[in-house]
């Protein structure tokens, strides 16, 4: 799943933190190859044209996702200002966490704001990877029952060619065979012996 991160002040102005932060990110090895800084010249609401640079990073189940909530506290609790990044999911949801809201947490109010962020995108990651299974099965399915369907027409149309067949044969076995009637004999009668034809 592929998010991206915008950091900007509380006016909603993007800021120029986001090379900041990529280098940060980078230097955790989990996050070193999967993060990139964009150009988004979409504009938004409360802004001017376009919001300027955002960072790109595509995540993975499991530690990556720690990592990443991890990293965004531990970067806004160094940060003077009232900066804030906002991180923009797939479907469009945003998780947002404020450099005044957790620069004074203790160790372990961060480690639970940290927690709390990764289950965040791990319930997007989740949806968005069983509505991937789910329209693969369905695919799948379709694809199944496709071929069942003209395996079961080409079976039918065998059995009646076959049937067709057998009846055929039966009915040449069945039929009477004609006979012809013998040809008529002709008999005649010899000739008397001489002294016996009364004359």
């Amino acid at each position: 799943m592929r998010v991206t991160l915008a950091v900007s002040d509380p006016t909603g102005t993007v800021m120029g933190g986001a090379q900041e932060l990529c280098t940060w990110l980078r230097r955790d090895p989990e996050l070193r190859m999967r993060v990139r800084r964009v150009e988004d010249n979409a504009p938004r609401a409360g802004t001017m044209g376009g919001s300027g640079e955002l960072l790109s990073l595509l995540l993975a189940p499991g530690g990556v996702t720690a990592a990443l909530a991890a990293a965004l506290v531990a970067w806004l609790q160094t940060r003077r200002g009232s900066q804030t990044v906002t991180i923009n999911l797939p479907d469009g949801t945003q998780i947002t966490v404020a450099a005044d809201r957790v620069r004074d947490l203790s160790a372990s109010d961060s480690a639970e704001t940290a927690r709390r962020i990764a289950e965040g995108l791990l319930t997007q990651e989740q949806t968005q990877g069983r509505a991937q299974t789910q329209g693969q099965g369905q695919g799948q399915g379709q694809g199944q029952g496709q071929g069942q369907g003209q395996g079961q027409g080409q079976g039918q149309g065998q059995g009646e060619a076959q049937a067709q067949t057998q009846a055929q044969t039966q009915a040449q076995t069945q039929a009477p065979v004609p006979t012809q009637d013998p040809p008529p004999t002709h008999t005649t009668d010899p000739d008397p012996p001489p002294g016996q034809d009364g004359t």
